[in-house]
């Protein structure tokens, strides 16, 4: 068979020329698809299917809280690695998925002002693709101390893990007296002096803030607290005859009754069962118990200058510094006998005595 306009080659037959043909169009239509599935292959290989997927743009990231120490924060924290915050216990194990490759800084927020991150402190974390990173925060908790600055009419609240102020309280006045209830959420103080009235306050240890007021006729120098919270003893000493202590009800914030001390009485103390009380009555030169339970004066003890007065932990001992001789007496609290003395070469006028009766530490205002 004869196509016109078709080109055969010499020599053949129609029928092979008819094969030849069918071929030559099989291959040329085997050639096109194959040139569209290169071309298909060619196109996704372009959009990243035939080249290898990109790497990973993120990782994760394990971080570890340990808090040690006293007065643990119970609430725990709020962490935050780079772009990414979550809520974390006291000790607890976080995971953060998904956090963008790179360096990121690591916060820790929410903690009370008496804890504070242990150094080295954990400032940033590095994240991989490739690797999960992990890393330790290390959290110390301890106690608030409160001075009372004179020069400023302000309180300062100072930590003993930063050893530094993290807070200011600022009373309106001269404060004296600081002593913190035995739960330790109340902060209780006098006033020294006060323009326009005489009163106790109360702060939360918390807040800072003023929470409760006691009224008072005179201004106040100490304060102590009963051992179970329930009743406080304000020492007023510019009374004209001597002076007072005033008991005031803690949970009432009311006074419900007034002691009569001797001259320029200075400190007051408790025994730990809250029964005696003593008092520094420097002017006359005496120490002096008090029975609680009657509110009567039970006992004295001549002592020259008495000033600061603190007693062991065992209530066995009542430790007095004297203005002139600059020392400290330690007595024996059954008969006041003296136990041991110790000179000091500067005025003490305050004493404290660590839980385990092993040390004792005392304020120094004139040297």
């Amino acid at each position: 068979m004869y196509w016109p306009g078709r080109a055969y080659w010499p020599g053949t037959t129609s029928s092979s020329r008819m094969l030849f043909w069918s071929n030559c169009s099989l291959d040329r239509t085997r050639a096109a698809i194959g040139l569209l599935i290169v071309l298909t292959l060619v196109g996704c290989g372009s959009e990243g299917g035939a080249t290898g997927a990109p790497p990973a743009s993120t990782g994760s990231v394990t971080i570890a809280v340990v808090t040690s120490g006293v007065r643990i924060d119970p609430d725990g924290y709020e962490l935050t690695v780079g772009p990414a915050s979550r809520f974390i216990g006291t000790n607890e194990v976080v995971q953060f998925s998904g956090i963008p490759v790179g360096t990121h800084p690591v916060t820790l927020s929410g903690a009370e002002l008496n804890c504070a991150e242990s150094d080295p402190r954990l400032a940033s974390v590095t994240v991989q693709s490739n690797a999960p990173a992990q890393a330790q925060m290390d959290i110390e908790c301890g106690y608030l101390v409160f001075v009372a600055n004179h020069g400023s009419d302000d309180i300062s609240v100072i930590s003993t893990v930063t050893q530094s102020v993290v807070a200011m309280i600022e009373p309106g006045g001269v404060s004296a007296g600081l002593r913190i209830t035995p739960n330790g959420e109340r902060l209780y103080f006098g006033n020294l002096f006060r323009r326009v009235s005489h009163k106790v306050d109360a702060v939360s240890t918390t807040t800072f803030e003023i929470v409760a007021e006691v009224p008072v006729t005179h201004p106040i120098l100490d304060i102590a607290i009963s051992p179970d919270g329930a009743f406080g003893y304000a020492l007023e000493p510019l009374q004209p005859s001597g002076g007072r202590i005033e008991v005031f009800d803690v949970l009432e914030n009311t006074l419900v009754a007034s002691i009569h001390v001797g001259g320029s009485p200075k400190k007051v103390v408790l025994t730990g069962d809250g029964r005696w009380t003593y008092v520094t009555e420097q002017v006359v030169d005496r120490l002096r118990e008090l029975d609680m339970a009657t509110y009567e004066s039970s006992r004295a003890t001549a002592i020259e200058a008495p000033l600061a007065v603190a007693l062991s932990s065992d209530g066995s001992l009542v430790y007095v510094s004297r203005f002139f001789r600059e020392d400290v007496l330690a007595l024996q609290r059954s008969n006041f006998g003296i136990r041991a003395q110790a000179s000091l070469g500067f005025i003490a006028s305050d004493l404290q005595l660590s839980p385990d009766h092993r040390s004792r530490s005392a304020a120094c205002v004139w040297h």
